[in-house]
């Protein structure tokens, strides 16, 4: 039921951009089309407000509810969002401090008066909505953790359409891009708040959080598991969500759209993977914590070969068909090379095995070997990113990703979770 879920919000999240694109591409114009989507990677970049706690309270749940310890669930969620809402506040409070004293026309390198008087304004817009999301998603992990991800993906369908409704406002009522950030950025959290007046209400109103039910020692240990959740985003973000970044400073915002318009055309593959891939996370804490070790064994294996299988498959057919879609879906304007196309393709497959892979690890609480692979793999990433994108091009920031993430993340973390599983093996076989 999760992946069914899933796969409708992935083809309405697909949908969204698929209408979105063209229409801010022809509204915008090439400079400020790039500001756009630069602040859409900064979503994915600034993920990370909530400090991992979100991550850290769907482990937690999962755990709860393979024991089904009612009691604890709802103190998880309880103290989650008193650290979540102050977490908030404290973040704005910095925010408000720092705004003046950075030219934020200078981030995205934008010259024309347009886009650098809206770059300040379109930062405000979207740090407001990052913050007030972070409360609210509480609720998607509290069902992802109770294996009710399909809830979560029917109310991220509703803010998917929600989004786009906005989106095709503003261009039609002729908005400036802070008003296109709010109809992004700010469609999630109005269907987030109705997600948590329905679940807490109606759907599960014995989990109703409470102020009696905040625990310190539940706390401390949503900021312990959420710390390593933090580190490894903020390095993830810092190796992949800068790309347009970099290509905007290197070469320029109008380069940002002949990378940005394939990305969002592979996101199909990945978004594909993710629907299977995600509910897994909790479906092995909690099977773990239950003791079908074999269940979970069998589990990762065909995750592995259908994630690598379906993405190589899916990212073949893209680079046959990538240039005639962009042709006919933005315009000649943006259509890739065919190096460019090929990159992404590889990079999607190996970001399907290594999805597989961290979702095992997450599913065992195995988190500080992967923030001890990720530090070095952001590193080299980001190095080798803004030297071959200099050096070679666009298809140089996607090669960064690969080596980096083959050679310091995908074997150390690939020879873990073999042994973890050789090991269960022995194990079963010795009873």
């Amino acid at each position: 039921m999760t992946a069914a879920a899933s796969m409708a919000s992935k083809v309405i999240s697909v949908g969204t951009s698929l209408i979105s694109i063209p229409l801010t591409f022809h509204y915008l114009g090439p400079e400020r089309f790039g500001m756009w989507m630069t602040i859409n990677s900064f979503v994915a970049l600034l993920s990370f407000t909530d400090l991992g706690m979100g991550n850290g309270v769907l482990s937690l749940i999962a755990r709860a509810h393979g024991k089904d310890n009612k009691a604890e669930i709802v103190e998880c969620i309880s103290s989650a969002l008193v650290a979540l809402i102050g977490l908030s506040a404290a973040l704005a409070v910095l925010f408000a401090l720092l705004y003046p004293a950075y030219d934020w026309a200078r981030l995205f390198n934008v010259r024309s008066p347009v886009a650098a008087a809206e770059a300040g304004p379109s930062i405000v817009v979207l740090i407001c909505c990052l913050l007030a999301a972070g409360p609210v998603s509480v609720v998607q992990r509290v069902q992802m953790g109770l294996q009710q991800g399909f809830a979560a993906s029917v109310w991220q369908c509703i803010g998917s359409f929600f989004s786009l409704l906005g989106v095709l406002l503003v261009v039609y009522g002729q908005g400036g891009l802070p008003w296109l950030v709010a109809a992004f950025a700010g469609a999630p959290v109005i269907a987030g708040i109705l997600n948590n007046v329905v679940f807490f209400t109606i759907s599960e109103p014995g989990l109703q959080p409470n102020r009696s039910a905040v625990s310190s020692r539940f706390a401390r240990e949503i900021v312990k598991k959420g710390f390593y959740f933090f580190l490894i985003q903020l390095l993830m973000a810092l190796s992949y969500s800068t790309t347009n970044l970099v290509i905007a400073q290197v070469l320029g915002p109008e380069a940002v759209a002949e990378y940005a318009v394939p990305d969002k055309l592979f996101a199909i593959v990945s978004m594909s993977v993710a629907m299977v891939t995600a509910p897994l996370w909790p479906a092995y804490s909690e099977a773990v914590s239950r003791g079908d070790r074999e269940w979970v064994a069998a589990t990762v294996r065909r995750a592995a070969s259908g994630s690598i299988f379906f993405s190589a498959a899916g990212s073949l057919l893209l680079v046959v068909l990538g240039p005639w879609i962009i042709r006919h879906w933005v315009g000649s304007a943006a259509v890739p090379t065919v190096a460019l196309l090929a990159s992404f393709a590889l990079w999607k497959v190996v970001e399907a095995g290594g999805n597989v892979l961290s979702s095992f690890l997450n599913g065992l609480h195995i988190f500080h070997i992967q923030l001890y692979v990720a530090i070095p793999t952001a590193i080299a990433t980001l190095l080798l990113k803004i030297y071959f994108v200099g050096a070679i091009g666009l298809p140089g920031a996607l090669a960064a990703s690969i080596i980096s993430y083959c050679l310091f993340t995908a074997v150390p973390l690939t020879v873990l979770v073999h042994r973890i599983l050789s090991r269960w093996e022995v194990a079963a076989y010795s009873k």
